[in-house]
């Protein structure tokens, strides 16, 4: 028998992929620029009975044109109902044939909206040389219920 805890995930993921299907049909495809091209991109929502009601944005990309070695990325992730950025930064294995990127967690959503993450990609750690950058934007548009089910609150109005 299955624990609850794997349940309860698996029945969220669920949700989620079948609500993220139907918002994502009204995109655009992944966007692609000269380094990077976005396989998936979505709202990910955390399961931790500790502490529930965080959520975070995820894109997978991959390697359209390899980097250096060396290579770093700055992933720039905007919350359209919050004020600034949020970034992260990390080394990337341009040996690897993509990665998938994580912003912080948020505590709330702004539902029924396009968050914009900005990728760029540096030839080194000490961004001495910018080698591109990509852009997606990540719906979303989920139902009052499914936000409840989750404990995350709508952002704003």
């Amino acid at each position: 028998m299955a624990p609850a805890g794997f349940v309860v995930r698996f029945l969220l993921s669920l949700i989620m992929l079948l609500t993220a299907t139907r918002a994502e049909s009204a995109l655009p495809e992944g966007a692609v620029s000269e380094y990077l091209s976005t396989v998936g991109g979505g709202l990910v929502f955390s399961d931790e009975i500790r502490d529930p009601g965080k959520v975070q944005v995820g894109l997978t990309l991959k390697w359209v044109k390899r980097p250096p070695k060396s290579a770093w990325v700055v992933a720039e992730f905007s919350n359209p109902r919050l004020r600034g950025t949020q970034t992260v930064e990390r080394a990337v294995e341009p040996s690897e044939p993509g990665f998938m990127l994580y912003s912080p967690e948020y505590r709330c959503v702004a539902n029924n909206s396009l968050y914009v993450v900005t990728v760029s990609v540096y030839s080194d750690k000490d961004r001495s040389n910018l080698l591109g950058t990509h852009e997606q934007k990540v719906s979303a548009a989920f139902p009052p219920a499914f936000l409840q089910a989750v404990k995350v609150r709508a952002c704003g109005p």
